[in-house]
């Protein structure tokens, strides 16, 4: 018997270990402009390994550091963190480079072993100087179909916010992905202004996926409730306009002690939402109608930062 159980728990974890390495690694290829010997002139564009340009116009490039009167590796951010070379706009003044992953086999393994995946997703921007020339660097998560169900943007990082200094400084974001996404698609764009070359620049560019398990976020079904954000809406539609209840809702922090208690006597009209602060939250209510009294059982679950 305890054999089949270990037999039993094997299959339960042997989807999440087959794909261990795609949470350890960057799921981008190149993400750092290194695959290649970057190009010591502004004017001479070295296309970057493994992305594919945007348009016909676009001349992304792939630089080395301390090029005469561009990014240095003592630069303000840069301080020999990063490797040889960085990624910049080249000669044109809008340049695009993107890179498709598939990550269904992973996303879809998560979904079957009730796990939420989320993305890691990290770059380091910056330009030169005072001039205005800005990057972004944006995933979109896809479809079966290729659709855009879901995005997420890193910078642009402007002159004021690098004190006017040559620099590249870090943005970051965690985002959950979609259940249903099955690709994803990191874009480069660089955007100049000033000058006769880009100088919006960009290394370190890396998605990793990360997964939690997941936590009930619908709960009583009388009253029904919806969790959308910080929004906790009651549905009291199944007892009527008349119907009296008593509602008690406990905040508690990861170590159970109590930190905020809600106690509502009122009644509360159809679809009136009630704002609670993000952490794990446990309900119990009481319904008086003229027919019955209905208690619950104690409901446990979650709220979430707004995206």
């Amino acid at each position: 018997m305890n054999h089949l159980k270990c037999v039993f728990l094997l299959l339960l974890i042997l989807p999440i270990n087959l794909y261990a390495n795609e949470f350890d690694t960057n799921l981008l290829v190149n993400g750092s402009a290194e695959s290649s010997l970057g190009s010591n002139d502004p004017s001479i564009i070295a296309s970057p390994e493994f992305w594919n340009s945007g348009s016909d116009n676009s001349t992304a490039t792939s630089l080395r550091y301390d090029i005469d009167g561009l990014l240095q590796r003592s630069s303000l951010g840069v301080q020999n963190r990063f490797g040889n070379s960085y990624f910049a706009g080249g000669t044109s003044s809008l340049s695009v480079s993107t890179q498709d992953i598939d990550i269904s086999e992973i996303s879809n393994a998560l979904e079957n072993n009730n796990r939420t995946v989320f993305a890691d997703f990290r770059a380091a921007i910056g330009g030169l100087d005072d001039q205005t020339d800005n990057a972004t660097v944006s995933a979109f998560f896809k479809d079966s179909e290729g659709r855009v169900i879901d995005f997420t943007v890193l910078g642009p990082v402007m002159p004021e916010d690098r004190m006017n200094q040559t620099a590249l400084l870090t943005r970051s974001s965690y985002t959950e992905v979609p259940a249903d996404a099955q690709s994803v698609t990191v874009e480069i764009v660089h955007g100049g202004g000033d000058g006769a070359l880009n100088d919006a620049y960009v290394d370190d560019v890396s998605l990793r996926l990360r997964s939690i398990r997941r936590t009930r976020r619908i709960v009583p079904r009388r009253p029904e409730a919806m969790v959308n954000g910080q929004d906790l809406i009651y549905n009291l539609q199944n007892f009527g306009s008349d119907a009296e209840y008593r509602v008690l809702l406990i905040r508690r922090n990861r170590r159970g002690v109590i930190r905020e208690r809600i106690r509502m006597r009122e009644n509360m009209p159809y679809g009136s939402a009630l704002n609670l602060t993000r952490g794990f939250w446990s309900m119990r209510y009481r319904v008086v109608t003229d027919e019955k009294t209905e208690r619950s059982r104690v409901r446990r679950f979650r709220i979430f930062k707004n995206q």
